[in-house]
């Protein structure tokens, strides 16, 4: 049972209030995707992707992390059990990123994948 589109709209509050907590106003993030999806062992997952506009220098590795550590109580309590995947995308290079992302993008750029490989 895929993680409902309503938690997942929790999710992008809560990451949202952890970054402005984590880094100054002059980082910005928008948009925040939160998108269920299946982890590498079938559970019920999300992958967030964050987009970063401003000072993406200032982004710290440690502090990210840390983000990841800090919301997983909320995270458990709306019931989400595996750790979310997350992408940090500069906005200059999202329009990109996002066109590379689409599954039909991969299939013309790398063709189908043999399992056997």
């Amino acid at each position: 049972m895929a993680i409902p589109e309503k938690i997942a709209r929790q999710v992008a509050v809560i990451i949202r209030e952890h970054l402005a907590g984590a880094f100054p106003p002059e980082v910005v993030f928008d948009p925040i995707e939160v998108v269920p999806d299946i982890d590498c062992e079938g559970k019920d997952s999300l992958h967030i992707t964050v987009v970063c506009d401003g000072e993406v220098s200032l982004l710290d590795p440690a502090k990210l992390n840390a983000i990841t550590v800090a919301m997983w109580p909320q995270l458990a309590a709306l019931g989400i059990q595996s750790i979310p995947a997350e992408s940090y995308i500069d906005k200059a290079e999202y329009d990109e990123w996002a066109s590379l992302s689409e599954e039909e993008r991969w299939l013309e750029v790398f063709g189908e994948l043999d399992a056997s490989d």
